[in-house]
């Protein structure tokens, strides 16, 4: 089946329309731990002036990546992004931010010392991956890594990546129930973002209320985000409060209520999830992009549409950079990324060009049939057949399966991937050890050996400078190598470890640096 361009366009206007809609209507009421009674927008003079809202500013950044880099935009160029036009500095925008400014990258910059790793900051801004990969959340998914690795990890990873996937297939899927399973098949069936949907799930076919299915997700999955405004002694025992910044999990359990109970009507479901209280414009904007992606915009009933009339309004975006263009209306916004898809799927899922332009039928994009949306599974052998996976990037699983602290990059002719140890601190007199993966990604089908040499800071002693690795032509072959370095005097408070990688005979060269933190003080044994 394909999806013809006005399908694309209907439905990705639908989408950010939703996400627009949820957002105003859930922003009053954004870190109460609250059942709310809201039928309709309560703040005033909103009529084409919706508040500034970060769940959809954050992605219009990343569009602006997009048309700069096409498919090639990655984990570390969303990163330069983020320190370049994004504005806030609290909780996991701040951590991801400061750990970027002291030399940590993705994924590492996501995952050390963030409390708020597992929040809700990523899984708001997924919908730009869906629909640049319309029907296709195999695609989704992967960009959803990139994108939340800058500033998250663990379950703030799983949750971004699930709403890429059901938005995604939800261009050629109506079934909210089949989505919710789509998505599950791309995380890991014992995290907690599984749990929270499976167990909202189970509530409304057992017959309870969407209060009695909030009562269970917020004791069985808490999170914490409800309760950072309430005085402490104003809890009670039933304020069950997940560890601090554990809010990914519960406010997706909410928006499954929301869509759930809401049984397809596009204002039921957004209210009910505002009701449930907590990350309300996070969970209701989920849930209003998701049915607008369903329905379409013109499914979206006109009153919810017609008061925000489609404008948006930015408050996160540092304009003062050049080289940032703006969208001003939803409108604007779905045409810049139907501009996009062409250069970031690949060529044999479009049609040709330049067809039937007066009837607006500029290109199609096909997709697969139900089968498959669902996540492709990893198996051993299948990876290295390069003759069916020749050039691909890392799929969602493999991307998945990182080490929490490593470094990641593609080469033309490799990929590598540098796995620390533990999180990045060291001690003097105590020593860190490194692997280094490098991976065949099929374009030369010949056997190599790629020379690595090792530079370190002043303070640091390689146990090895160089040594040399076979890379074989089979796709995906793996080369193994450990190495470690000694902290030998404490010269400065960060030290650098350079890995360059070059292929004799050919040009293809590429350098991973991993950044250790001195911490004569710290005790680095916990992790």
């Amino acid at each position: 089946m394909f999806l013809s361009y006005r399908q694309l366009k209907e439905k990705i206007l639908g989408c950010f329309n939703g996400k627009n809609i949820g957002g105003t209507l859930g922003a009053p009421f954004e870190c109460l731990r609250q059942i709310n009674d809201v039928d309709f927008y309560v703040q005033k003079d909103i009529r084409s002036n919706p508040p500034p809202n970060d769940d959809l500013d954050l992605q219009i950044v990343w569009l602006n990546a997009v048309e700069r880099f096409g498919a090639g935009v990655d984990h570390e160029i969303l990163a330069e992004y983020w320190l370049t036009y994004i504005y806030p500095r609290w909780s996991e925008y701040g951590t991801g931010k400061a750990n970027l400014i002291r030399g940590f990258r993705p994924p590492v910059s996501g995952r050390m010392e963030n409390i708020y790793k597992d929040s809700c900051g990523s899984f708001i801004r997924s919908e730009i991956w869906a629909c640049l990969a319309p029907g296709r959340p195999e695609i989704a998914a992967v960009y959803a890594w990139h994108d939340s690795a800058v500033d998250h990890a663990g379950e703030g990873i799983y949750g971004e990546v699930f709403c890429a996937a059901v938005e995604s297939a939800a261009f050629a899927e109506s079934d909210v129930r089949k989505l919710l399973a789509i998505g599950l098949s791309y995380i890991p069936e014992n995290c907690l973002v599984h749990k929270a949907v499976t167990l909202v799930e189970d509530c409304f076919d057992s017959g309870m209320t969407w209060k009695e299915a909030r009562e269970r997700l917020f004791d069985e999955v808490p999170g914490s985000f409800g309760l950072q405004c309430v005085p402490l002694e104003r809890w009670t025992e039933k304020d069950h409060a997940a560890k601090a910044g554990c809010d990914a999990p519960n406010n997706i359990g909410i928006a499954v209520i929301g869509l759930l109970y809401g049984g397809g009507d596009f204002g039921k479901s957004i209210c009910i999830a505002v009701n449930c209280g907590e990350d309300t414009d996070c969970s209701a904007g989920f849930a209003g992009a998701l049915l607008g992606v369903v329905m379409g915009n013109g499914g979206i009933p006109e009153k919810w549409s017609e008061v925000l009339a489609g404008v948006i309004n930015t408050g996160c975006i540092d304009l003062s950079e050049w080289g940032f263009f703006l969208p001003k209306t939803v409108e604007e916004l779905t045409d810049r990324i139907l501009a996009d898809i062409p250069a970031f799927l690949p060529p044999d899922l479009l049609s040709a060009p330049a067809v039937h332009f007066e009837k607006e039928e500029i290109y199609r994009v096909f997709i697969d049939d139900e089968k498959g949306f669902f996540c492709p599974p990893y198996e051993e052998y299948g990876k290295y057949l390069w003759r069916n996976r020749s050039g691909k990037r890392l799929d969602v699983n493999e991307l998945l399966r990182m080490p929490e602290y490593c470094e990641y990059k593609e080469f033309p002719v490799f990929k590598a991937v540098l796995e620390y140890q533990r999180a990045p601190y060291i001690k003097q007199g105590e020593t860190f050890g490194f692997v280094l993966r490098l991976m065949n990604n099929g374009l030369s089908r010949s056997q190599h050996w790629a020379d690595i040499r090792i530079f370190t800071g002043s303070g640091l002693k390689a146990d090895c400078n160089s040594f040399t690795v076979p890379l074989q032509n089979t796709y995906r072959y793996e080369a193994v190598q450990a190495f470690s370095v000694e902290l030998m005097e404490n010269h400065a408070c960060l030290e650098d470890i350079i890995v360059e990688i070059s292929l004799p005979g050919r040009h293809t060269y590429g350098v991973l640096k991993a950044t250790l933190s001195v911490a004569d003080a710290r005790d680095v044994s916990g992790e």
